[in-house]
């Protein structure tokens, strides 16, 4: 992602987020990579380490979501999928429309 992706979800400044990703990338969790049309654009990528840590904090919730979801009818799973796409496809015209 790019520093204006990585601010627009949080709704902060671009400039907010550099002190951020200078500290995950001292610590090893991104790399930074210089745009190879726009020399003016970085993108940020996780590294190996900053997947681990990605995977290890969403995987409680997972561990969690799984079971309820089988416990739910095959009618109310896909109710949920329905519901949950049109979420998605509501706040990504929100977030464009801004």
């Amino acid at each position: 992602m790019s520093g204006r992706q990585l601010a627009r979800e949080p709704g902060v400044t671009p400039a907010a987020v550099v002190p951020l990703c200078d500290r995950l990338e001292e610590q090893g969790y991104i790399q930074r990579i210089r745009d190879s049309s726009d020399r003016r654009v970085w993108w940020s990528e996780l590294t190996p380490a900053g997947e681990d840590i990605f995977e290890r904090v969403t995987a409680v919730p997972r561990a969690r979501v799984g079971p309820a979801l089988a416990s739910l009818s095959e009618d109310d799973r896909r109710n949920l999928a329905r519901i949950l796409n049109a979420l998605a496809d509501a706040l990504t015209a929100a977030s464009s429309q801004a």
